[in-house]
């Protein structure tokens, strides 16, 4: 097992060490050394041909990394970082004003309201002291200005701050959510008027040049064609641009359990695949040129999409598969699945923690392991159908259930609801957006050779994304559409998934399935003992 999925191995023990990380305090010095003593202690191992301890070496060292990767990221930063020139005590943060310099490093959130710009911060000047700094800043300007643009280098004065941490410890943490896209600082300003824009610094041309043109070209194609709020809801669905949705179409996205479908998730990148793939070879490409041709098409969209953790996971995802096409290699989908979450937590450990990162790799484990694995009961079913009845209705039911029953339990933990048409509402609506998503962009390349002809895509469309309204709509509306539940314990969480793991994904071993009647036991025992007795 561990050969046939080595990245499956060492991704579960770098995991726990940040989950180690995250309930421990250790020094840096003493993890760098275990580190540095796992490493060698390894290669003694491996050279007297002890593998069986060299593996638990190997997996205890793999621990140790992901510890130390925690504490690297969360304690240690350079003494001119932004992070150091706050106070600690939030009310002292607003008393005086500071001028910061620096340069966009990503393009302006544009809101109805306000807009938000990302600054890399080189220098502060503070008490009329000029000193370099490093670190990223948030900076909040109170009203809509498209004046800025990726590159720009700026200068602006105005008072540092920091989020509160809430004193409930369920309610939304801003300053988390902020440190997890290292943005350390908040600015807030008036008037764009208060900025003055030094010189323009292209610090990638592949984002200037490229991804940024892309990324306006197919919103002023989207513009151009619809009104809102459906020109908004296709922005969204294809490029997560929620911010131009009402909130009321916001959430009732919420209350039906399909507000993913407004997040960049993986199945908008197997659309962008497939399209670019089919597409490259509608063009006469030969196959295996195709597969690397795709490879750009799904970097780029990853760009556009600002590079969300779900995005970048199954952007890495798409990557592996379409080079062990080209390689014709075997194709292990779990193991590629941990290396995408391996190599997101190498660079940021603090996404482990984020409710998307953790939504995102739920539903494709789930989708993998009950539904592809040739074990699974739900395989089993698949299989006993052909034809039509297979391709557009079982499989499809089968696959939102899926999703639903790996999801469930992390929406609850965090946000002590669900939804009781979420099954329902996802089989109507998945095919509804996903065949709005394909015809924007088909909109999106016929609009390169004639807008009547792309004009005539999007009322298409129009009429997609105006059933999908209904759908969410009439979904929303039914009673009871969603449900409060209380936060469920890590023990019924582990007992829950064990259970699922066991008895659906290993339907045909009879050993599993057994032990998958013992943990729902267990489980039933759990929740009886946990309604009756408060246990």
């Amino acid at each position: 097992m561990a050969k046939r999925r080595p990245a499956l191995f060492v991704c579960i023990a770098y995991i726990f060490g940040i989950v180690l990380g995250n309930h421990f305090d250790l020094s840096l010095t003493l993890l760098l050394i275990l580190l540095l003593f796992g490493f060698f202690l390894c290669l003694i191992f491996l050279i007297i041909k002890r593998h069986s301890a060299s593996s638990l070496v190997i997996i205890s060292t793999l621990v140790v990394a992901g510890f130390f990767q925690y504490e690297l990221k969360t304690k240690v930063f350079p003494p001119n970082h932004i992070k150091n020139f706050l106070s600690l005590d939030a009310y002292a943060n607003l008393k005086k004003s500071v001028i910061i310099s620096g340069n966009l490093i990503k393009a302006p959130d544009i809101r109805k309201d306000k807009t938000f710009l990302t600054v890399e911060t080189k220098s502060i000047i503070l008490d009329e002291k000029s000193l370099l700094t490093s670190g990223k800043i948030l900076l909040k300007i109170r009203r809509q200005t498209n004046l800025f643009n990726y590159g720009d280098f700026i200068r602006v004065r105005g008072f540092l701050y920091q989020p509160f941490i809430p004193q409930d410890p369920k309610a939304f943490d801003y300053r988390k959510y902020l440190e997890r896209k290292d943005i350390f600082a908040l600015m807030s300003i008036r008037s764009p008027k208060y900025i003055n824009i030094l010189f323009q610094e292209n610090k990638s041309i592949f984002v200037s040049k490229i991804v940024l043109p892309v990324k306006y070209f197919i919103l002023k194609v989207f513009g151009s064609n619809l009104k809102d709020p459906h020109h908004a809801l296709l922005s969204g669905f294809v490029l997560g641009e929620r911010r131009g949705i009402p909130k009321e179409i916001y959430q009732m996205f919420t209350n039906t359990g399909t507000l993913h479908l407004l997040a960049i998730s993986g199945s908008n990148v197997g659309l962008v695949v497939l399209f670019c793939f089919y597409f490259f070879l509608l063009l006469r490409i030969p196959r295996k040129s195709s597969y690397i041709l795709t490879i750009p098409a799904v970097v780029i969209f990853s760009y556009i999409t600002n590079n969300e953790p779900s995005v970048v996971r199954a952007s890495v995802m798409a990557s592996c598969f379409l080079l062990a096409f080209f390689w014709e290699k075997e194709k292990e989908l779990i193991n590629i699945l941990a290396f995408s979450a391996l190599l997101i937590l190498l660079f940021s450990p603090l996404s482990l923690f984020d409710v998307g990162f953790q939504l995102s790799y739920a539903a494709t484990a789930g989708i993998i392991l009950l539904i592809v694995n040739p074990d699974s009961l739900f395989s089993q079913i698949v299989n006993r159908f052909k034809g039509i009845i297979k391709n557009w209705v079982v499989l499809p039911s089968l696959v939102s259930l899926t999703a639903t029953l790996s999801t469930y339990p992390i929406i609850a933990y965090y946000f002590n609801q669900i939804s009781i048409y979420t099954f329902s509402a996802n089989l109507i609506m998945v095919p509804l957006v996903s065949l709005s998503v394909i015809v924007g962009s088909t909109t999106v390349i016929v609009a390169l050779l004639s807008s009547t002809l792309s004009g005539l895509f999007s009322a298409f469309n129009w009429l997609c994304l105006s059933l999908t309204l209904k759908s969410v709509s009439f979904f929303s509306n039914l009673p009871y559409s969603t449900v409060k539940v209380s936060s469920p314990t890590y023990l019924f969480l582990i007992f829950f998934y064990l259970f699922i793991l066991s008895f659906f994904a290993g339907w045909k071993n009879q050993k599993t399935k057994r032990f998958g009647f013992l943990t729902l036991f267990i489980l039933g025992i759990y929740l009886f003992l946990k309604l009756t007795l408060n246990f």
